[in-house]
C-alpha cells in the first residue's frame, strides 16, 4: 500500500469513526434533559420562558460564543446542545453539554453565575443550541 493510499484509508477511517460517534445515542441523563426541555418548548408557557431567556442572555451568549469560537481552532465544530436545569428561583443547578465539544465546554462556563426569573416550575429544563 503506498502512502496515498494508507493516508486515504487512514482519513476514511476516523471519519467514520467520527459519524458513528456523532451518532450515538445521548447517555441518559442527557435524554432525559433533552426530553423535558423539549416538553417545556412545547408549552406557551415555555416558549415565553424561552423568549425571555433568549432577550436576556443573547448578549453573553453572542460574546461567548464569539470568544469561544476565537480560542478554539475550528471553531464550534458542528452542533452542541447546552442544556440547564433553572431552580425556582431563576438559578442554574445543573448543566450538561451534548455532543461533547470543546466550544459547548466554552460557552456554559462563560455564562456561568447567571439568573433568570423564576420559571413556569422548579427543575426547569432550558436548551441553549450552538451550531453552524
Amino acid at each position: 500500500m503506498n502512502l496515498v493510499s494508507r493516508t486515504l484509508t487512514l482519513f476514511v477511517l476516523l471519519a467514520a469513526s467520527q459519524l458513528a460517534s456523532s451518532c450515538a445515542s445521548p447517555p441518559p441523563e442527557v435524554q432525559a434533559a433533552l426530553d423535558a426541555a423539549t416538553a417545556n418548548l412545547a408549552t406557551s408557557e415555555g416558549q415565553k420562558y424561552d423568549s425571555t431567556f433568549g432577550a436576556q442572555m443573547s448578549p453573553r451568549i453572542r460574546t461567548a460564543a464569539i470568544s469561544c469560537g476565537g480560542r478554539l481552532a475550528g471553531g464550534i465544530g458542528g452542533q452542541t446542545n447546552v442544556l440547564y436545569r433553572i431552580d425556582s428561583s431563576g438559578r442554574p443547578v445543573e448543566s450538561l453539554v451534548y455532543p461533547d465539544t470543546d466550544m459547548g465546554y466554552c460557552v456554559r462556563d462563560m455564562l456561568a453565575g447567571f439568573t433568570l426569573p423564576p420559571p413556569p416550575f422548579p427543575d426547569y429544563w432550558i436548551i441553549l443550541r450552538l451550531g453552524i
